[in-house]
């Protein structure tokens, strides 16, 4: 099992390693553990007991996953004075304050620069850090909050404090450009509403979102809708396809071109766990296919973490990471133990719908209320209705912006916001319906009751369905 799933259970021991060195800081105690387990892993390998070195491999990942950690961890030197900031985000401004996602590239004291990077949010009483993906030298108090379950950074910028912008590379210039002109086309040619609708959804600016449109979406419990996630990423690849088919290029250079697309809108979108887990499976599924390479799922979904934590290993901790690839387990897992196989199209459709909406809803229901302190009883219903029109928004808004006839791109953009306009009606009824959200909190200990539950309950399901197809097989 372990070999067939290799990939998979490395991520799930560099994950578990990140874990333990939030706990415990020792960077050099895992270094060296880590050495060590990697020149026992070969010594095993070359001896041919494949099993030892199966095991001390994992081992291997996990204190680098606990020393990785450590080597980023970050200590701010001060909590008021210069800082080095960048803005990762659409700046939106309110009764004089700018608010924006930064990044906390470094801080300076006594003539020194400390090298950071940790995300905060920007709340700019100046109002002169507004243009995304700048960075700036400010004046700036830094302080720690908590939101329910999140801690997190804000960086305070006062009116009068001195505020100096340091000139783009040619690389920040190309990013800049990459987002904003899809976000213009979109204003230029939509109303307000419908606009800032598909730039929080297709775009993944969602912190532009006026707050009604973000209880609507709270309420009727599909607020992970607008977390850019493996169905825009595969619209987005479908429309790319079919566009390059369209313009005469070859097969293979098309599948090249769309997984070089994709990398594109991922960093337009704003990068975030979810849309580089789906662009990192995307891209490694075409790749195999050209290379014609048969894989599994789940060590897909193992590297894609991987390549992730290895980057960025506090992402591990964040809500956004875990939502999305827990969600996902939960759908591979799904769907292997209960295939939706049909006669008929529309039923085998209806099934895939049903299936994905109830695996997700399930797998994801104690993160969510631990997070969150809500859970949506009814969400995996509403998703039904909800889903489909939902992508219909989405393909039609990648059609919208891809395609380069000016007269296409007028219809289509009629024609999205009126379904934009549905779409945001019937969220609004179906979340104003009661049961649509229950005030429900969970603890970490109750979060681990419920996997492990749900684990025992999959692997008895699994082995009573294995022995039912070892019946039918001998009764034939």
């Amino acid at each position: 099992m372990f070999s067939k799933y290799r990939n998979f259970f490395i991520f799930l021991a560099f994950a578990a390693g990140i874990f333990l060195g939030r706990f415990f800081t020792s960077f050099l105690f895992y270094f060296l553990c880590a050495a060590a387990c990697f020149f026992f892993c070969w010594f095993f390998f070359f001896k041919r007991r494949i099993f030892a070195s199966d095991l001390v491999l994992l081992l291997f990942f996990f204190f680098l996953g606990a020393a990785d950690f450590c080597a980023s961890s970050q200590k701010i030197p001060a909590q008021e004075g210069v800082f080095i900031v960048k803005t990762v985000s659409l700046t939106h401004c309110v009764k004089g304050r700018c608010f924006s996602n930064a990044l906390l590239k470094g801080a300076i004291k006594e003539g020194k620069i400390y090298p950071l990077k940790i995300k905060v949010k920007l709340i700019d009483f100046s109002q002169k850090c507004r243009r995304y993906l700048a960075t700036y030298k400010v004046n700036g108090v830094l302080s720690q909050r908590r939101f329910k379950k999140y801690r997190y950074y804000a960086l305070f910028v006062r009116k009068k404090a001195a505020v100096e912008k340091f000139p783009d590379s040619a690389a920040v210039v190309f990013l800049r450009a990459l987002t904003l002109k899809p976000y213009q086309k979109i204003k230029r040619y939509f109303p307000q509403i419908p606009a800032v609708f598909l730039a929080a959804s297709i775009l993944g600016r969602r912190n532009i979102l006026p707050g009604f449109l973000k209880h609507i979406f709270s309420a009727a419990g599909i607020y992970h809708l607008l977390a850019i996630s493996g169905l825009h990423v595969g619209l987005f690849a479908a429309v790319a396809f079919f566009i390059l088919k369209l313009a005469g290029v070859k097969f293979r250079l098309r599948v090249i071109a769309t997984v070089f697309l994709i990398g594109l809108y991922a960093a337009a979108s704003g990068a975030s766990a979810s849309v580089l887990r789906a662009a990192f499976m995307f891209s490694l599924f075409g790749l195999s296919f050209l290379a014609r390479r048969k894989v599994d799922t789940f060590n897909i979904l193992g590297i894609s973490g991987l390549i992730v934590l290895l980057f960025s290993p506090q992402q591990v901790f964040g809500a956004s990471f875990l939502l999305s690839y827990t969600a996902t387990f939960f759908l591979i897992l799904g769907f292997r133990l209960f295939p939706s196989d049909s006669r008929f199209a529309f039923l085998r459709y209806f099934k895939i719908l049903l299936f994905s909406s109830l695996f997700a809803s399930l797998g994801t229901l104690p993160l969510v209320a631990y997070f969150f302190g809500r859970v949506y009883p009814l969400s995996w219903l509403y998703n039904l209705l909800l889903i489909p029109l939902f992508s219909l928004i989405v393909f039609s808004a990648f059609v919208f912006l891809l395609f380069p006839l000016r007269l296409i791109s007028g219809y289509f953009a009629q024609s999205t916001a009126f379904f934009v306009n549905l779409f945001l009606f019937l969220a609004k009824k179906l979340g104003s319906l009661p049961f649509s959200s229950l005030n429900i909190r969970f603890c970490m200990a109750e979060v681990v009751i419920y996997y492990v539950a749900a684990a025992l309950l999959l692997l008895f399901i699994a082995k009573k369905r294995k022995k039912g197809r070892q019946t039918t097989f001998y009764e034939r």
